[in-house]
């Protein structure tokens, strides 16, 4: 802050605000502006500190600097995190349990600046022409191959293990991953500390493992994981299931006035094939989700909000596509998604990916539409689908989910908590989703158990 000629350090400033009544007391909001719909209660010096960090950027700071002790004071103790969620519990408890000091990798800072050497691909097509001669493959094949592999695998490549030995640094006893589809840089560094010795735990990030039938992720990540953290249970001896980290707390829903539709775009294909859907299936599951808007009635239809989020595919086509059904009103944009779903009476899910098991595992009443004829499932759950389906959960069309929900709106709860219902929801949570507000402490013990 500037007053005159004088900058005011941050210390200055955290003392400032202790001594300013509207910063440090009780008293209700005087600034004229709305609290957040998150705002629970003031925690005085916190939320000054807090609002500081947040004001100028000094959480990655403060990782940063905390980072650079762990790497050169005990090198050997690193437990690296990438792309994970790390809670105090789950910090504290490796520290104090494990013996190991977590290291953040918040992101990921390497930029490309090598073009495609054409001369060294085709050198390297040549070593491989001989090596893969006897491999049935036609020499095209291995040439498109050449051609096609990304610059961080070909130029790139030495300058990206450099510089993960650079900022990561080596030894490192375990690399905790929660998701393996990151960046290539992050991907070599793990591949070369992995050849270094390093074990490699991976945790589920998401939905679709163990469900379908065609379930690639999980025989990839649990093939190439000394352990794999799952949602589900398994009997691979190095997958060991955990409660999920998508915890919510539990709140009287009873009181809570709207329904919430998740915009889910993953449509036809990515069933098939755990791939990125292209457009006309985007615009086939978002013209599902209109239909259902379309069929609600009274207060099921007045009290309906739709969750949208800038990073999915075809954002602008989408609402496009609401703004002309006249459903706009209805989106929100501005509320975090775990308080839109805290906030919400009931659930409602255009497609089976990970939301649902968010859910269903939190115990929050859900209601799923899809097209049965697109997702192929393995024979367990697709008991588990035909069970969900007698009670309402699980619908073969957006109308019929609508008319469900019209018929038990607005005494979800009546229906939602049938025995019979609760006890299939918590049995199919069993297999393949349960979570709880200490999850943290439950990923100790199967980290430990590959340490040497």
């Amino acid at each position: 802050m500037m007053w005159g000629n004088v900058v005011e350090s941050g210390e200055q400033q955290y003392i400032r605000h202790h001594l300013y009544t509207k910063s440090n007391s009780d008293i209700d909001n005087v600034m004229g502006k709305p609290n957040y719909k998150e705002f629970i209660d003031h925690r005085h010096d916190q939320s000054i500190f807090s609002v500081l960090t947040k004001k100028y950027n000094l959480y990655f700071q403060i990782i940063s600097i905390y980072n650079y002790i762990i790497k050169f004071v005990v090198p050997a103790r690193k437990i690296i995190f990438i792309d994970f969620i790390l809670s105090p519990s789950l910090f504290f408890n490796i520290i104090f349990k494990l013996r190991l000091l977590p290291f953040l990798i918040l992101r990921d800072e390497f930029i490309a600046t090598k073009n495609v050497d054409l001369d060294f691909r085709e050198d390297l097509f040549n070593k491989i022409k001989i090596n893969k001669a006897s491999s049935g493959l036609s020499s095209e094949f291995w040439k498109l191959l050449c051609v096609s592999m990304p610059l961080s695998y070909v130029e790139e490549f030495q300058e990206i293990v450099s510089y993960g030995s650079k900022v990561y640094g080596h030894p490192v006893r375990v690399i905790l991953l929660r998701n393996i589809y990151s960046k290539d840089s992050s991907k070599i560094w793990v591949a070369d500390a992995l050849q270094r010795g390093s074990k490699l735990a991976i945790s589920q990030h998401g939905g679709g493992y163990g469900l379908s039938e065609y379930d690639f992720n999980s025989y990839h990540e649990a093939g190439v994981a000394d352990l794999f953290l799952s949602w589900y249970k398994s009997t691979k001896k190095n997958v060991i299931q955990v409660p999920s980290f998508k915890y919510i707390k539990s709140t009287n829903r009873s009181k809570k006035s709207y329904g919430l539709l998740v915009n889910c775009t993953w449509a036809k294909v990515f069933h098939h094939y755990g791939d990125s859907p292209i457009g006309e299936q985007v615009q086939k599951n978002t013209d599902d989700q209109i239909i259902f808007l379309n069929h609600l009635q009274g207060k099921a239809s007045e009290n309906m909000r739709v969750r949208q989020s800038h990073d999915i595919n075809n954002y602008e086509n989408i609402i496009k596509q609401y703004e002309k059904s006249g459903f706009q009103s209805l989106v929100e944009n501005n509320i975090k998604f775990n308080h839109l779903i805290l906030e919400a009476k009931i659930v409602v899910i255009s497609c089976i990916g990970t939301v649902w098991l968010e859910t269903l595992m939190n115990n929050i009443p859900t209601v799923v539409f899809f097209d049965p004829l697109v997702c192929y499932f393995n024979p367990k759950v697709n008991n588990y689908i035909e069970k969900f389906k007698k009670f309402g959960i699980i619908h073969n069309s957006p109308k019929s989910a609508a008319q469900h929900i019209n018929n038990i709106y607005p005494d979800i709860e009546k229906w939602w908590n049938d025995p019979e219902l609760q006890s299939l929801r918590q049995e199919f949570c069993r297999d393949f989703g349960v979570t709880e507000k200490t999850w943290a402490r439950k990923y100790i013990a199967p980290i430990n158990s590959i340490l040497d």
